[in-house]
């Protein structure tokens, strides 16, 4: 017995479940029983199958959270009202999930719930189909003439049933009236005729169903009738149901010319349907359908008419004695005037005995040129969306019975069914061909997407991507487009299955073709298609290009990966709306598959390129050596005189996992290798090691691809640095004399002249005019000894901490625009202008805002116009950043130019100290940059500030503040240095 996990209650468990599990095992239904908290308790197997989930998957979980979808649908009504009624319930589910119908029988208890069910999905498919053959034939049971039709299932139950009450073959007189208006759907044949009746016509029946036509005689008290069975076939041919056709053929002598015209229209009628359900070509069976019907009613023409798409006219699209050139090329307008024009208005078939007589409406052109007198027409189709017009003339007066009528209606709607079919065949067929499309389509994913990773280049990939496309059944041919960088004209960078395709098309982003699918697919990076080219309005240029290349659907799909696009490939079919949703997603992912391929190709290209210029590097690198590690951590090159000291042949290092490589001391190599693992995430590291007497320094940097955006590998930089490491020992003397230096200016002098500044200012209103001069000409003389301290203490920050200086992404634009901000309260009416980009980072530090303002201040100070104008801008570089300051003033003295950066260099009138332009340069060659000036006479200055670009964004950090400086100064700022002699 299939139960619940250990500890569940084994008791309830068994109340629920009230027959023996080896029963439920070998019944067909599905069963499965749920306790109280609707707990799954026992599934057979039959139920694990149609919910497609395995015993321990259903076993002890509730059933509203294994399957909670189920919460939606009528289940949880049932069972619920089920449980709290003690009711059993029956009823029938759609359930979407499990994709198809079931019948479920739900039987309470105290304890759980007991559920039987079962997938009915193909019984309700055979349903459908035969409500489908009852809506078919409710025509012809509705309009048969003289007798019953019957439309019988395998069972023999009765479909539809229909006729004249006066002429029914064998049916009891109770049942004659439900008979007639068909109301017997459901019920047995034996149940509805009389017994002696049932066993004449049961075998024939039977034979029926199992394919055979038969007509044979039933007598009834004093009346015979005829009975005409047929099978009734589905779309694959099997039968689904039986016609039975019957006649009171009783007045066979009085009648006999007239039965017989009739059951000749009967046969033809059955011919016609027989010739329908083998599914000839249309216009065959049209061509049949017009013969048959002017044949049989002694007419001299007959035709079908088939209503445009747009309602406007209906074309003689099949007929039988019409003049010469008149089938497939007249056409009727339609016209309510007109017969065909009422006819399409009626809701039943229109009986002309006269044309010339008619006051509904005239006769078209077409009736009156071959002097058509009578006839009958009738729609084809539904009445509410017909198809076109069944329609019989004849050049002689006529007066047509009702069964004509009908006989004309039946074959109306034999055609109207076969149109139907037509259409279903037709859109069944081309779903087989994007079926098979798509799977081809997915083949050529898999084979391309296996054979672009053995490709070397570019060019191979994109061979390979033509011509496997090309090749395929479902396409005609293909190319790859890109536009030019320069013009935007597209150009044709591979195709197959075709030649010289763009010879006599014009394709540019801003030009010609602009609207066409290859140019948007470029613009938007998005699939385009064009499902027929005949219909589309934006194709119609190249309509005639496409009938010559014989293609009547393409695809432009964009081939890219991330941000890297590498153009389109354009795609051919000759099948209209060939690119469906499954195909469309299918040639994206191509696209998508193809870009990464190419991609691929591309960084390995810059790997070996790098390699190349590394290797360079490495081989020609002074008292070191060069390094470049992949991101599996294996040694892509070495080289490098370090190399030989270890005495280590680089050619064994390459190749070798970094693990794996042992010439240095065990705790310095970890740090080496975990270094080349943070360069590897992005982090650059320098790790200084003592060997013996010698001090190396090893520094590790990841190794970007062309754009910036990924790590493709790490370099590691190593230098004995022992000379270097001495004199840094020896400049550390200097550094600490300098810094002593520094404090005595900050704290004694600095403080001095500020206590001086202060008393000078508290006695400046106090003095009388005689010696206010004075006193103005000694504040003077203060303020330029403070500003020259304050300018020496910024340059001895940068000389002191030049070696030693920490270097950061900072800012750029932020600097210059707080710089800005401060010169413009300076200088109020000085114009200045920021024209450069924003989110600029360079490597620097704090003092990156002393040169700028140097720089601004300079220009403002040295400019003889009314308004000085500044303007700022930023050029950025792969590698550097220039910050560009050029002002409107007199241009640098020819004198001073080739020393301006010089400590000291101002003009005769110029204000400041004459260190500010060497402060800026000696800041920026601590970043290692470069300032340079540009003499523009009479148009002034442009000075050039060349720093390193940083690629990491800047960090908000706080730094420290000098307190002993601002305690000792009293000043809110480091430098207040003013520039000098310049532009």
């Amino acid at each position: 017995m299939h139960t619940g996990p250990p500890g569940g209650d084994d008791a309830s468990a068994e109340r629920v479940i009230s027959e023996p599990a080896e029963i439920l095992e070998r019944v067909s239904d599905a069963f499965y029983a749920l306790d109280a908290e609707w707990r799954f308790r026992y599934v057979n197997e039959r139920a694990t199958e149609l919910l497609g989930r395995s015993e321990e998957d259903l076993l002890g979980r509730s059933v509203w959270e294994t399957f909670p979808e189920a919460a939606e649908t009528a289940l949880w009504t049932e069972y619920h009202e089920a449980m709290q009624t003690q009711d059993s319930t029956n009823f029938e589910i759609y359930y979407e999930s499990l994709g198809g119908w079931f019948e479920v029988n739900a039987h309470p208890s105290e304890t759980g719930l007991s559920v039987y069910f079962r997938d009915v999905t193909a019984e309700k498919e055979r349903e459908r189909r035969l409500a489908e053959t009852r809506r078919r034939y409710r025509t012809l049971v509705d309009n048969f003439p003289n007798g019953s039709v019957t439309l019988f299932d395998h069972d023999l139950r009765l479909l539809v049933t229909g006729g004249d009450i006066d002429k029914l073959d064998g049916v009891r007189p109770d049942r004659l009236v439900a008979f007639e208006s068909d109301e017997l759907a459901g019920e047995r044949l034996s149940e509805v005729v009389y017994p002696e009746a049932f066993e004449e016509i049961e075998p024939h029946y039977r034979a029926t169903l199992e394919g055979e036509t038969r007509t044979f005689l039933l007598p009834v008290d004093d009346r015979i009738h005829r009975v005409r069975t047929v099978p009734v076939r589905g779309d694959d041919g099997d039968v689904l149901a039986g016609l039975a056709i019957s006649q009171d053929v009783t007045e066979r002598f009085e009648k006999q010319r007239e039965l017989e015209t009739r059951s000749h229209q009967q046969e033809v009628v059955a011919e016609l349907g027989r010739l329908a359900l083998e599914h000839p070509p249309l216009d065959d069976l049209f061509d049949r359908a017009t013969e048959a019907v002017a044949e049989t009613l002694d007419n001299d023409y007959c035709k079908v008419l088939d209503l445009s798409d747009d309602g406007r006219e209906l074309l003689l699209r099949s007929g039988i004695g019409w003049k010469p050139g008149h089938v497939g090329e007249a056409s009727v307008a339609n016209d309510e005037n007109t017969q065909a024009g009422y006819t399409l208005l009626s809701a039943d078939p229109v009986v002309v005995t006269d044309l010339g007589a008619e006051a509904r409406f005239s006769g078209p052109d077409l009736l009156v040129d071959h002097d058509v007198v009578s006839g009958i027409s009738t729609i084809i189709g539904p009445i509410d969306d017909p198809w076109g017009i069944l329609g019989t003339h004849d050049t002689e007066e006529r007066s047509f019975t009702e069964y004509d009528v009908d006989f004309v209606q039946s074959v109306a709607n034999i055609l109207a069914t076969a149109i139907d079919h037509h259409e279903f065949e037709r859109e069944r067929q081309a779903q087989r061909e994007q079926l098979a499309a798509l799977n081809d389509l997915n083949s050529l994913v898999q084979q391309i997407s296996e054979s672009a990773v053995r490709q070397s280049s570019r060019e191979e990939i994109e061979g390979l991507l033509c011509e496997t496309v090309a090749a395929s059944d479902s396409y005609v041919f293909a190319w790859i487009g890109e536009a030019d960088e320069e013009t935007g004209e597209v150009v044709c960078r591979y195709e197959s299955g075709v030649e010289n395709y763009l010879s006599n098309i014009e394709l540019s982003l801003d030009g010609p073709g602009r609207d066409g699918p290859t140019v948007q697919a470029l613009l938007t990076g998005e699939t385009q298609v064009v499902q027929d080219v005949d219909e589309s309005a934006n194709y119609a240029s190249w309509r005639g290009h496409a009938r010559a290349y014989g293609y009547r659907s393409s695809a432009a799909i964009p081939i890219a990966f991330g941000e890297d696009r590498y153009g389109v490939l354009n795609v051919y079919s000759e099948r209209p709306g060939a690119f469906g949703t499954e195909e469309r997603t299918a040639l994206s992912r191509l696209g998508t598959i193809v870009g990464h391929a190419l991609r691929s190709v591309e960084r390995d290209r810059q790997l070996r390129e790098s390699e190349r210029r590394y290797r360079t590097l490495a081989e020609n690198i002074p008292n070191g050596a060069v390094a470049l590690v992949d991101t599996d951590l294996t040694y892509l090159l070495a080289a490098g005189s370090n190399f030989d000291d270890a005495d280590l042949d680089p050619a064994d290092v390459e190749g070798t996992h970094i693990d794996d490589v042992t010439f240095l001391p065990r705790p310095v190599l970890e740090s080496v290798n975990d270094a080349l693992r943070a360069a590897l995430a992005g982090e650059t590291r320098t790790v200084r090691a003592e060997l013996e007497d010698r001090v190396v320094e090893f520094r590790t940097v990841p190794v970007h691809d062309e754009g910036g955006e990924e790590i493709r590998a790490a370099m590691i930089l190593s230098q004995d640095i022992t000379e270097r490491v001495r004199r840094e020992e020896d400049l550390e003397h200097e550094r600490e004399r300098l810094e002593l230096m520094n404090r005595l200016i900050r704290h004694n002098l600095l403080n001095s002249l500020n206590v001086v500044d202060a008393r000078l200012e508290f006695v400046e209103e106090k003095v009388d005019d005689s010696v206010a001069e004075h006193l103005a000409t000694a504040r003077k003389r203060t303020d330029s000894m403070i500003e020259l301290v304050q300018t020496i203490r910024s340059l001895m920050n940068a000389i002191v901490e030049a070696d030693d200086v920490a270097l950061e992404p900072v800012s750029l634009d932020e600097s210059i625009r707080a710089e800005l901000a401060a010169t413009r309260e300076l200088y109020p009416d000085a114009e200045l202008v920021y024209e450069g980009p924003t989110g600029v980072t360079v490597v620097a530090n704090e003092l990156l805002g002393e040169v700028v303002e140097n720089l601004l201040v300079n220009a403002v100070q040295h400019n003889d116009k009314p308004i000085p104008r500044v303007t700022v801008d930023v050029d950025v570089e792969e590698e550097t950043v220039a910050l560009v300051v050029a002002d409107n003033g007199p241009g640098v003295d020819p004198d001073l130019e080739s020393r301006i950066f010089d400590k000291g260099t101002k003009g005769f009138e110029s204000p400041g100290t004459g260190f500010g332009l060497h402060l800026v340069r000696e800041i920026v060659e601590a970043y290692g940059g470069d300032v340079s000036v540009e003499n523009r006479p009479e148009e002034g200055a442009v000075f050039r500030v060349v720093l390193p670009r940083a690629w990491e964004d800047p960090e908000d950090t706080d730094g420290e503040a000098d307190t002993d400086a601002d305690a000792d100064s009293g000043s809110e700022s480091e430098s207040d240095s003013e520039s000098e002699a310049g532009s």
